[in-house]
């Protein structure tokens, strides 16, 4: 099918996706207390394929702050600053939907511009040398 032509990314059970949704470990902005990155996180830049995280507020933020791209200007990332949990769930969600819904065109599209993302983020994950951060009193986080 056309919809398959287009779609050259592969999560690890082998089936097609446009965007990888990426459970972290921490979701919930009042129970959890730590912003941090997982290898979950880092398992789709290694495989060149997008994301979108369901995580604490600020997770985008982090991996931006550490010389990531997110895919911004191809989804509304705006739930990276939601703190009501159940709010950005569900931001999430339609996102997620938005994404199911794409036609060929848009798929082609999207993968086209999410390649050179991906792309750099694999840069930046194999050329990285520290992994750890140091702790720092910055409100965001």
């Amino acid at each position: 099918s056309s919809r398959r032509r287009h779609t050259r990314f592969r999560n690890v059970t082998g089936v097609q996706t446009c965007a990888l949704p990426i459970s972290e470990t921490n979701f919930f902005y009042n129970e959890e207390p730590a912003l941090f990155l997982t290898e979950k996180i880092f398992k789709p830049i290694a495989h060149k394929h997008p994301f979108i995280v369901l995580g604490r507020p600020k997770t985008l933020s982090l991996l931006k702050d550490m010389g990531y791209k997110t895919f911004g200007n191809l989804i509304d990332e705006s739930y990276d600053d939601e703190e009501d949990d159940i709010i950005r769930m569900m931001m999430i969600i339609k996102e997620i939907k938005k994404l199911s819904n794409l036609s060929g065109f848009e798929l082609q599209l999207f993968l086209r511009k999410a390649a050179a993302i991906c792309e750099h983020n694999f840069r930046m994950l194999v050329h990285k040398k520290n992994f750890v951060r140091e702790i720092t009193n910055d409100p965001r986080y």
